[in-house]
Formats: structure tokens, sequence, C-alpha cells
């Protein structure tokens, strides 16, 4: 009963200002026009965001945190000593994955070889003009030393240019020199020699092309040199070799290209329910048919829609690609209030007042567009909490648009049908709203006069005063024949048998879901960059991402309890179903140990017993050594270089095949740094990926 009193109260209240409504209809008319108009112009500060980390990574997400501090603590320099093993970014580059358009597909044969390298002699031969210069690639390359990084390279020059007999193993190799290349991160899906872990085929070879990044004037350019890649490869062709093709910004501006392709399709559909609500608003009566009021109501959400975006982007909220599938749902929402409004006004008796009709319209019908308002906006409100900035913004916009959706259908969309109700009250023609006579009165008259030109306001009443059913069409199909019709017994049955293998379906696909998102996915079908992903998971999924152990705090290395402990954090990463084991791994700390029991003899004073022996040698020369100088980057000194503040190793995941596997992957690794934290009491390690 209180409810009910609720309900009354509501409906009381609507109905009075549905009676307001009908004796001030412009006053609301302009009104809303002008609130749609003066918040559309927040368009103008349209704001599109792009970055994939920025939409989909939550706002409290721990590797913010984590990659915070490896930016801190273990800084890069893309000038002089980059390392594309120890980004911890994605940074900027261009990556390329070659397949052979020979009938074995093997990207070592000579020919294929020959085709690549002179594919990534074209690659760095493009230019980038800016301001009247020219930028080549060797000009913006990242570089250790002063060699651009080029990942692959070096693995194709000495086994094309140098030494084409030379035996490639997998997947690390030795090059001449000396250098070490990870070849399962340049060959796809190879076959090996039996037996061994000789390469005998490849399906795929990889290039990557990294990109300085260090100053804002330095990422610019790389940005523009990254475009220009891009328009170099849509119109590249080879007799040889095929070549899928992505850069740091491809899938960004895919993802910004998405809105643009969306705007022909809300076109459409805009059409569309325009069409529809014409039609389905039409009656062969031509004083009660009301064309004109099916296609105000699509306007109406569609002003929704404008306001909404402009008060949102004068709030700084940013736009993105899935906020660009709120229009969609709000012209639903709106044309769905349409339909609920238009069948309370039919509901009405066609003999009472205008203001006395809105009033009953806007107590049958506003209290259940004020409900299913009041849900969906609890719905998108909720959503807007959300972490996930992607949500976030989309659950804002949604909202903001059900909101205006609400207010313009009982403000504008009401106003309109003042207006149209008046004409039908004056038994005006919904076209030419000049008066015509009813159908009893034009019985000599023509058919086509009968069809066109007649319509009657008061069809349903009967002479004494009394309203009989005069509903549209739709309305009397479903009230008097498929209403029985779903009440028979036997329909029952086959409605729950139905309902049943639907449930049954849904249930199934429930079980299906998979947590996380493929790159892929987030570009339209033929994208390049859809081409790009598919192959990587094909031919690069055996070998995945490295994760980095980072250990936050000074340790005493030189002492081999401390230098034992750490091993054994090492193995408890290492030993799981989703790391390879020591083989793979790199340590600073194995190879140090390693050069000094190989060379203590041949160096004087190498030795790694004492704190200031392990140190000195440390730094040098191990460090100053060719082939250990990259460690540099994974070692924290002090001020003095009396102490080792922090560290890092990395471990190599495999079988990365989806982003589930990934995701336990990233779980068991902060498991076990946890577990570490609380066997020690001392601050947890790190981990994040590589």
């Amino acid at each position: 009963m209180a409810f009910d009193g609720i309900e009354k109260a509501i409906r009381r209240l609507f109905r009075q200002y549905g009676r307001f409504l009908a004796r001030h209809p412009l006053s609301f008319l302009l009104l809303s026009i002008l609130v749609a108009g003066g918040l559309g112009a927040g368009m103008y500060f349209l704001d599109t965001e792009s970055s994939l980390e920025d939409l989909y990574a939550p706002d409290n997400a721990r590797g913010k945190t984590e990659r915070a501090y490896v930016q801190q603590h273990f800084p890069t320099n893309d000038s002089a000593t980059f390392q594309a093993t120890r980004l911890i970014n994605l940074g900027r580059s261009a990556s390329v994955i070659i397949t052979s358009k020979g009938s074995n597909g093997n990207v070592l044969s000579s020919t294929t070889l020959a085709a690549i390298d002179s594919f990534n002699t074209a690659i760095k031969g493009i230019q980038a003009e800016v301001s009247g210069k020219n930028y080549f690639y060797t000009d913006l390359c990242s570089r250790w030393g002063t060699q651009c990084q080029v990942s692959g390279e070096d693995f194709l020059d000495s086994r094309f240019r140098k030494n084409d007999s030379m035996a490639i193993r997998y997947p690390r190799t030795d090059l001449p020199g000396g250098s070490v290349v990870f070849s399962a991160g340049t060959l796809g899906s190879p076959t090996l020699k039996t037996g061994t872990d000789i390469v005998k085929t490849a399906k795929s070879f990889r290039l990557d092309y990294h990109l300085r990044t260090d100053s804002p004037s330095d990422d610019k350019l790389s940005e523009k040199w990254e475009l220009a890649v891009l328009s170099y490869m849509e119109k590249f062709k080879s007799n040889y070799i095929n070549v899928c093709y992505s850069t740091s910004v491809a899938l960004e501006s895919e993802l910004a290209a998405l809105t643009t392709r969306v705007i022909p399709l809300f076109s459409i559909t805009f059409t569309v329910l325009i069409t529809f609500s014409i039609l389905s608003c039409m009656m062969l009566d031509m004083v009660r048919t009301k064309p004109w009021l099916g296609m105000l109501g699509v306007l109406s959400a569609g002003m929704a829609i404008v306001a909404s975006m402009g008060l949102c982007l004068y709030c700084g909220v940013k736009f993105n690609s899935v906020v660009a599938a709120m229009p969609f749902l709000a012209l639903g929402i709106g044309v769905d209030d349409l339909f609920v409004m238009l069948a309370a006004w039919r509901k009405t008796h066609p003999g009472g007042s205008v203001e006395d009709r809105m009033g009953e319209t806007y107590a049958e019908a506003a209290v259940s567009i004020t409900i299913t308002t009041a849900t969906d906006g609890l719905a998108f409100g909720i959503g807007a909490i959300t972490p996930i900035p992607a949500v976030r913004a989309f659950c804002i916009f949604t909202l903001t648009a059900v909101l205006f959706d609400y207010l313009f259908q009982i403000t504008f969309f009401g106003a309109c049908m003042v207006y149209i109700g008046h004409r039908e009250k004056g038994n005006r023609h919904a076209m030419t709203c000049m008066r015509v006579p009813t159908p009893k009165e034009a019985k000599g008259r023509s058919g086509c006069f009968r069809a066109m030109c007649t319509g009657n306001a008061m069809a349903g009443v009967g002479e004494k005063g009394e309203y009989h059913d005069s509903d549209h069409a739709v309305m009397v199909f479903f009230r008097k024949h498929f209403g029985p019709f779903i009440t028979k017994w036997w329909v029952k049955v086959i409605v729950l048998l139905i309902y049943g293998a639907y449930l049954g379906c849904a249930i199934w696909g429930c079980t299906q879901v998979r947590q996380g998102i493929r790159l892929s996915r987030l570009a339209a079908d033929d994208s390049y960059v859809v081409d790009f992903y598919d192959k990587q998971d094909q031919y690069y999924g055996e070998y995945g991402p490295r994760v980095a152990v980072i250990i936050a705090q000074p340790l005493n290395y030189w002492e081999e309890s401390t230098r034992d402990q750490v091993e054994k954090l090492l193995a408890k990463f290492e030993d799981t179903d989703y790391t390879f084991g020591k083989t793979e791994s790199e340590s600073w700390l194995r190879d140090y140990l390693a050069f000094v029991n190989q060379y203590s003899g041949a160096i004087p004073g190498l030795s790694a017993a004492t704190k200031s022996s392990f140190l000195s040698n440390l730094y040098d020369p191990f460090l100053k050594n060719a082939a250990f100088e990259r460690y540099s980057l994974d070692i924290e000194f002090n001020g003095d270089k009396s102490a080792i503040v922090s560290s890092r190793f990395f471990v190599q995941t495999k079988n990365m095949v989806n982003s589930d596997r990934e995701q336990v992957m990233m779980l068991k690794m902060r498991e076990i740094a946890g577990v570490e934290w609380r066997l020690r009491s001392r601050s947890a390690p790190l981990t994040r990926w590589d």
C-alpha cells in the first residue's frame, strides 16, 4: 500500500505537470532547443583519447606503480644505452613480420633472405619530412653506443651478408664476434634438425625498428617517421615476400579511425529509426495519423545525444572509441519512450481537451519512463565509478544521454504532442493542417479523396460520448490476437521449451567467456593491424614476454648466503608452468660469478670474495666488458658505488597463447613475490611485464 501511495502521488504530480505543459508548450519547446544548442556547442572541445594504457588499464593498476619504480631506478637512454629486451613501455617502433611466397615457405632460403635484406634497406631509406628537413631512420634510431638497434638485423647481416652457411640455433644463437642473438624473437615456427637445436627452416622473419623518445622533439619526429612507414607499406609489393606490419601508433590510430567509421553507421541508424517511427505512427485516418510526431521523437533523442556529449566535453571528459557506441543506445531508449508516450495518448478520450489528454498521458506514461530512466541511470551511474577509464567514460556519456533523453522527452517531445493534439482536436489534415471532412461527411466523394483527405478525431466515440476501442492496428493485434494466442496451454509449453533451450545455450556461452582482450580485436576487421597481431600470435607464441624480477632493496651480494637466497628466489620464478628454466633466464649475478671463476687466474686481483673486491670488479672489468655491458642497466649503485641499492633479473615466459594464460602467469609471479616478502619480512620483489 505504501508503494501504491507513492505511485499515486507521482501520477498526480505528472498529471498536473502535463496540464501545465499543455498551457505553455512554446516555452518548453524553445527552452529545450536553446539548452540542446548551448550544450551542443561543447562539441567544439572534442578531445579523443586513444592511448591503450590510458583507456584500458585501471587507475589503481599495480603495473603502473611497478613501472614508475622501474623508470625511477632503472632509467634508459634511447640515444646511447638502448636495449630492446629492457623496454619498460611500448616505446616508438615499427615492426614487420615477413613470410615467404615460395612454395616451401622457408624464409631462410637465399632468395627470401635477399628480398628481406632489400626490404630492410628500403625501410631505412624512408624519409619523414618535418619543417622542410628530411629525417631518415639513422637520424632517429635508438642506439647502443653508436649502433642503431634493429631487432633481427644482426642475425640477418651475419647469415645473409657474412656467412650464409652459419648454423642457426634456437632459441639463441651465437654470431661471429661473440654476440648472442635471441633467435626465437626473430624466427617464427622453426623446424629443427633431429636431436639438435639447429634450425632447418622457419616460417617467418621479424624485424623491429626502434626509435628515440628521450625528448618531446625526438618523440614527435619518431612519430612522423612511423607514419611515413605506414604510407610506404600501403603501397609495398614484392614477388618474393609477404609483409604484415605495425607501429607503436598503429593501434591507437586505428582506434581513432573507428570513431569516424561509426559516423556513417549512426547516420544509417538515425535514418532507419526515423523511417520506422514515422511508419509506426501512421494510420489510415489522415487526422489521427502522426508521422511528424514519430520524426520529432527521434529528433528529441538526437538532441539528447548532442547535449550530453557537449556537456561531458565541457567538463573535460575525453571521447574514445568505446563511447562511439553510446548514440545507438541513447537512440533506442529515446524511441522506446516515444512509443510509451504515444500509446498513453491513444488511450485518452478523443473528446477531451488537449490539456486533459496531456494530463492523462503524463499520468500514465511518465511514471513508466521515469522508472526506466532511474534504473538505466543507476546502472550507468555505478559503471561511472569503475577504475577502468574507457568503461568509465562510456558510462558517464551514456548516463548523461539517458538523463537528457528523459528531460527532452517530457519537455520538447511533450510540447510537440500538444501542437499535434490541437491539430487533431481541430480535425485537421496531418500534412496540410487544413480542416477535413469526416469519412461519413465525404461519403459521396471519390475513393481517393476519402482515403487521403478525410479523417475523424472522434473515431471510436459513440453517440452518447462513450469511447470504444479505436487503437493503433499494432496495439489491437497484440491485445485481441497475440494475447489470447500466447495464453493457450500448448503455446505455453512450446514457449517454455524454447526458453529452456535458449537458457541452456546462454549458460554454455557464459562458460566460454574469457578475461582479457586481444589487441587485434580493438581494430577494424579489415585493418592491417589485425593481420600483424594474428601473425604474431601464430608464429611467436612459444616465447612470451620476459618478466623482470626486481629486488628493491640493498643486499650484500658478496656474501655467499645472500647469493644463495637470490638463487633460490630466481629458481622459484623459473620453476613454474609458465616459465622456462634457468637456461633462458638472464642474471647479472650468475654471469658475474661465472666471469670471475673463468678469468680469476688471467686477470690480477679478480675476485668476488669481499665487499670491496666484489663491487670494484663488478664495475670494472665485468661491466666494461662488451659481452656484459648491458648488465649496467640492471644494477643500481648508490652515489659512490659502495653498495647496490637494487637490481633486476629476467625470467623467460613460455606458451603465452592467450590473455587468460598471460593473466594467470602474472598472478603466479606476483604470488611468488608476495610469499617471499612474507617469509623474509622485507620488501617484496617486484614483478612486471618487460
